[in-house]
């Protein structure tokens, strides 16, 4: 069975002085028919520890936000059987939530993150 392409597209930072960053990523069927749009939101201190504190700087650069990404998205496609239920996910270093992104700005209460 042929496997979907991932694109990932360019991460950016949700408010200047913030720790929460966005990184678009849009998946399409092996046979181009569907495609379906997603969103990590992750904070610096989820991809810090998920990379086990071995960033080169203090900030993620681009290239390890989408592999963060891909990583955290394919592992939530393997653990809903390549379904996907929600258009977003919220990494933080103690949880993750799924759920609607665009209600996300206004929404998020969680301590660690800084917008």
């Amino acid at each position: 069975m042929p496997q979907p392409t991932i694109s990932i597209y360019q991460p950016h930072r949700v408010s200047p002085k913030g720790n929460l960053y966005k990184i678009p990523m849009m998946h399409t069927s092996a046979d181009g028919t569907k495609t379906h749009n997603f969103e990590v939101w992750a904070t610096k201190e989820a991809v810090q520890q998920h990379f086990q504190n071995t960033l080169t700087t203090g900030e993620p650069k681009s290239y390890e936000l989408k592999k963060f990404a891909r990583q955290m998205y394919e592992k939530h496609l393997r653990s809903n059987n390549g379904q996907l239920q929600h258009k977003g996910m919220l990494v933080t270093t103690d949880n993750v939530t799924h759920g609607d992104p665009r209600l996300w700005p206004s929404a998020l209460s969680h301590p660690e993150v800084k917008i």
